[in-house]
């Protein structure tokens, strides 16, 4: 099964040893968000840029591999032209934005261009003795921060299963597998969900959702995110 094309394609970057007052945000307008955060001496920063998804035939490479045509990789924007260019598109994307335009005024640390895709989820992990873990069984889309945890996820319930089962690898992978599945097709709708929600065009729908997270903010001090942060790996497969 192939991983499909998202519609965002997301930049993150890093100031080099500067830290904007007030660097933990997220700001959003309409469809457009911009977040900061404190990384070491330098304030870390995310925002997606919309891209259109390519329904073009896929073409085929010199190697006989075939690829869709817009693809966004991933790795480092590096060369001083690039940074520069990504940096140009982001002011004008969010013209008007003072914090924006600070951040992107400092010279960067590093700077990331992610073209973001991700897939069906699916209930069949293992193979024999070979099991997929991380992006390779269950790519995750940014939106909630979820695809390195999920990763790590994956890692924590494999060792508690193999360790339950004392050798018996089919059998412990075979119960990774049921545990890890259903945990990631349930991340990944999230993340889908999250994305709808930050990306509205609409601006009375994205009037609703400001007053309703300022109002879930104010009651509870933070988002419902504990059903991410409190995952215990053994307790997981000890109930499986």
């Amino acid at each position: 099964m192939q991983p499909a094309p998202y519609h965002q394609t997301w930049v993150r970057g890093a100031t080099k040893h500067w830290k904007m007052p007030g660097c933990w945000h997220t700001v959003w307008q309409g469809h457009k968000h911009f977040g900061s955060y404190g990384l070491g001496p330098d304030c870390a920063w995310f925002t997606s840029v919309e891209r259109p998804i390519d329904t073009s035939p896929a073409v085929s490479s010199s190697s006989g591999s075939s690829s869709s045509k817009r693809r966004d990789s991933w790795g480092p924007v590096s060369d001083a032209a690039a940074i520069q260019a990504v940096k140009e598109e982001l002011s004008e994307e969010f013209k008007g934005w003072g914090p924006v335009h600070r951040m992107l005024d400092r010279d960067v640390a590093v700077m990331i261009r992610v073209g973001i895709f991700d897939r069906e989820p699916t209930q069949e992990w293992v193979q024999g003795v070979i099991a997929l873990a991380g992006d390779a069984a269950s790519p995750i889309p940014p939106n909630l921060g979820q695809g390195g945890n999920k990763a790590l996820e994956d890692a924590g319930v494999l060792a508690h299963c193999l360790a339950r089962h004392q050798g018996a690898v089919g059998l412990a992978l075979r119960q990774y597998e049921a545990v890890r599945s259903k945990r990631a097709a349930s991340i990944l709708n999230n993340s889908r969900t999250a994305a709808t929600v930050a990306n509205l065009h609409n601006p009375a729908a994205a009037a609703v959702r400001n007053a309703f997270l300022r109002s879930i903010v104010a009651i509870n001090r933070t988002l419902p995110s504990g059903w991410m942060w409190e995952y215990d790996c053994e307790k997981a497969v000890a109930g499986q």
